[in-house]
C-alpha cells in the first residue's frame, strides 16, 4: 500500500512494526520524565481491556443460569473495591491484560474476560441477596475495549508535568479534561483499589508536536496511541479526547496534503492555518480567540449586549458568558456603509455545554446521588432547551427592506453555515424559537 501520507489510528499502532517509527510501551520511570505517578524503575505493564456488560431492569422476576465455563466469584470478598450495583457502575473494572502482551494475547484475554463478565453476572444475580430479580442481562461486549499498547513518539512527549501544567502549549491543536486515570496493571487480579485518579485539570492542551512520528516522516497518529507518557495518556486516552485528537490529526493531514508538506511542514509552515481551520469548525482550542473575519469587526453591531458574537469565544469561559440572550424574534444586525459581498454566515448555537451528571453512570464525577437510569437506555434525549430551533437570515436590499435569505426549521446542530453569495450593506439573524426555553443562546454570529 503506497501514500504520501499515512494516519495511525488503530490504538495498537500497527504501522509501527511496518515502518521502523519509535514507540514506546508500559510505564516510564519516575527520574525519566520528573513523574512522581510512575513506579521508580521502567516496565512493559499496561492498563488492561475490558469486555463490558450492561443490565436491563424489567417489571417481572428472571432467572439466569451462567455457562459452565463462567468465573465463579463466590461472595462480594472474590470482588474486593468493585462495585458492582448495576445504577452505579458500568463495570469498567472488569479488566485484565496488563501483566500480558496487550496486543498478541487479546484473543486469549478475551476468553478470560468473557468468563469473568458472565462470572460477574451470576455473582450478582445468584451469590447474594444483591436486589436484582427484574434484571436481565442485556448487552455483553465481546470485543475487548483496550486502554493501552503501543504509542507513538513524536516530536514531544506529553507527561503528566505537561498535564498539571495545564498544557498552554503554542501548538495546541486538541484538549483534555479527564483525570489521570491509571488503572493498576493486575485489572481483576489485583485484589487493591483497580485504579488511581491521580488529580488533572480540565482542561489541558494537547500539542500538535504529540500527533506525528519523529522518524517517520510521513506518519500522523491519532487516539490512544499519541506521542505521550503512560501518565498523561492514563487521562488522553478517553474517548471524547481521542475524538479531538482525531479531528486535529485529519485538518492536520488535509493541510499537508493541500501544501506538499510533510506533517512536520504543518508545525514548522501551517501551524497558524492549522488552529484556525479547527477554531473555524468549532473545535475549541482553551487560551485561544479564534479570528472573527474583517467584514464582521468592520460592521456596526446595533444590537443591545450582542457583542459576545463576535468576540472569537464560542462558549463560556474564564468566567464570562460569551453567548447573546435572544427572546422570541430576537434580532442581531449587522450594517455597513458601503456594499460588501458576502459569501456565507456562520452561526454557533447553544449545545448546553455545561451540563453535568445528566444520563450518566453514578461512578463518574458529579453525578446526584439519587440519580437512577431509566429503565430502557434507549430513550430519547431532546435538544437543549436553549438551542436556536427556527430562524432565519435577512438580507437589506437596496430599497432598504429586509428579505429572508436563508431559514432554520427544526435545528440541531451547534455550529451552522449558510452560503448567501449576495451584495448586502445590512445582515441580520432573528431568532424565532428555541427547543423549550423562553430565549435562545448564541454564542457567534459571523459574515464573510
Amino acid at each position: 500500500m503506497r501514500a504520501r501520507l499515512f494516519c495511525d489510528s488503530s490504538g495498537d499502532s500497527i504501522l509501527a512494526p511496518l515502518s521502523g517509527a519509535d514507540v514506546r510501551i508500559g510505564r516510564e520511570a519516575q527520574e525519566e520524565y520528573g513523574e512522581d505517578i510512575e513506579p521508580p524503575v521502567a516496565d512493559s505493564r499496561t492498563m488492561g481491556m475490558s469486555c463490558l456488560i450492561q443490565g436491563r431492569e424489567l417489571e417481572f422476576p428472571v432467572g439466569y443460569t451462567p455457562p459452565s465455563w463462567a468465573t465463579v466469584f463466590a461472595s462480594d470478598e472474590d470482588l474486593p473495591h468493585r462495585g458492582h450495583d448495576p445504577l452505579k457502575t458500568n463495570f469498567w473494572w472488569l479488566e485484565l491484560g496488563g501483566e500480558d502482551d496487550s496486543i498478541h494475547d487479546t484473543e486469549r484475554l478475551r476468553d478470560e474476560l468473557l468468563a469473568a463478565a458472565f462470572g460477574v453476572w451470576d455473582h450478582m444475580k445468584n451469590r447474594g441477596d444483591h436486589g436484582l430479580e427484574n434484571w436481565t442481562l442485556d448487552w455483553v461486549g465481546f470485543v475487548p475495549g483496550k486502554r493501552e499498547s503501543r504509542r507513538y513518539l513524536g516530536d514531544h512527549v506529553l507527561t503528566q508535568n505537561d498535564v498539571r501544567a495545564e498544557g498552554r502549549f503554542d501548538d495546541i491543536v486538541a484538549f483534555g479534561g479527564w483525570s489521570m486515570d491509571d488503572h493498576h496493571p493486575g485489572g481483576l487480579r489485583y485484589p487493591g483499589r483497580p485504579t488511581i485518579f491521580h488529580p488533572a485539570p480540565s482542561p489541558f492542551g494537547i500539542p500538535y508536536r504529540c500527533l506525528y512520528s519523529r522518524n517517520v516522516p510521513n506518519l500522523l497518529c491519532a487516539g490512544r496511541n499519541i506521542s505521550a507518557s503512560h501518565a498523561a495518556m492514563s487521562s488522553s486516552r478517553v474517548m471524547g479526547t481521542c475524538a479531538v485528537i482525531g479531528q486535529a490529526a485529519g485538518t492536520a493531514a488535509a493541510i499537508a496534503a493541500a501544501h506538499g508538506v510533510e506533517p512536520r511542514g504543518v508545525y514548522e509552515q501551517h501551524l497558524g492555518a492549522l488552529q484556525s481551520a479547527l477554531m473555524d469548525d468549532d473545535a475549541w482550542l482553551p487560551w485561544r480567540v479564534r479570528e472573527v473575519s474583517a467584514t464582521t469587526r468592520a460592521a456596526t453591531l446595533s444590537t443591545a449586549d450582542a457583542e459576545p458574537l463576535r468576540n472569537g469565544v464560542d462558549r463560556p469561559w474564564d468566567g464570562q458568558d460569551n453567548a447573546w440572550v435572544a427572546d422570541a424574534d430576537g434580532v442581531a444586525e449587522y450594517t455597513w456603509a458601503d456594499q460588501q459581498w458576502l459569501e456565507r454566515v456562520r452561526l454557533v448555537f447553544d449545545s448546553d455545554l455545561d451540563r453535568t451528571g445528566r444520563n450518566m453512570p453514578a461512578c463518574y464525577p458529579r453525578v446526584p446521588s439519587d440519580y437512577r437510569p431509566p429503565a430502557c437506555c434507549q430513550r430519547y434525549h431532546p435538544a437543549p432547551a436553549g438551542m436556536v430551533r427556527d430562524a432565519r437570515i435577512e438580507l437589506r436590499g437596496a430599497d432598504g427592506a429586509w428579505q429572508v435569505a436563508a431559514e432554520l426549521r427544526d435545528n440541531h446542530q451547534r455550529l451552522v453555515r449558510l452560503p448567501l453569495a449576495a451584495a448586502t450593506n445590512g445582515v441580520r439573524l432573528v431568532v424565532e424559537r428555541a427547543w423549550g426555553a423562553e430565549t435562545a443562546r448564541v454564542f457567534g454570529f459571523e459574515v464573510e
